[in-house]
């Protein structure tokens, strides 16, 4: 077992236009990792903060992530890799998976990249996007490799109290 668990307080004394986010900000970040026979090792991410607001896009993360050689599994906040020019880290609440099995490699991942927020006088508006996607391929991780993506994401039609936008996919 090991990990980190830390506490910040940091103040925002921005002058000028309201920014919409507390004066006084407090993260509280906790990140053991377990070392466990059968599933090498589990990763846990817990980070609360009074930055969360439901004018905003989330900034609380909540993630499980199992790792094991040939391959791992995230369920939470993930961020998947696929490629520089696809998909490279874009946070996904949700959950994803990256085998690697011999010569093939299969991943997916499904969630929401964005959720529905009403806005304010300097937030515009967004409705909920959800991002799936899926990774084919063969070869090895570290060496040469060819792979095959499919994206989707769309906006749902979420209700959104004075937006005037129409969602896209």
């Amino acid at each position: 077992f090991s990990g980190d668990l830390r506490a910040e307080v940091k103040l925002d004394d921005v002058q000028g236009d309201p920014q919409g986010r507390p004066q006084w900000i407090q993260t509280v970040s906790f990140t053991p990792h377990l070392t466990i026979p059968f599933v090498k090792q589990l990763d846990i991410i817990l980070q609360v903060s009074s930055l969360e607001n439901t004018l905003r896009q989330p900034f609380n993360r909540f993630n499980l992530r199992i790792r094991r050689n040939w391959g791992n599994v995230t369920l939470g906040d993930a961020n998947p890799l696929y490629s520089k020019l696809t998909l490279n880290g874009i946070l996904v609440r949700g959950g994803s998976f990256d085998l690697q099995l011999g010569l093939l490699r299969l991943a997916a991942s499904y969630g929401q990249t964005r959720r529905s927020t009403s806005g304010t006088d300097s937030l515009a508006a967004t409705y909920t996007r959800m991002r799936y996607g899926l990774k084919i391929g063969v070869g090895r991780k570290t060496g040469s490799r060819l792979a095959f993506n499919a994206i989707q994401a769309e906006d749902r039609d979420d209700p959104i109290p004075s937006a005037k936008k129409t969602p896209q996919e």
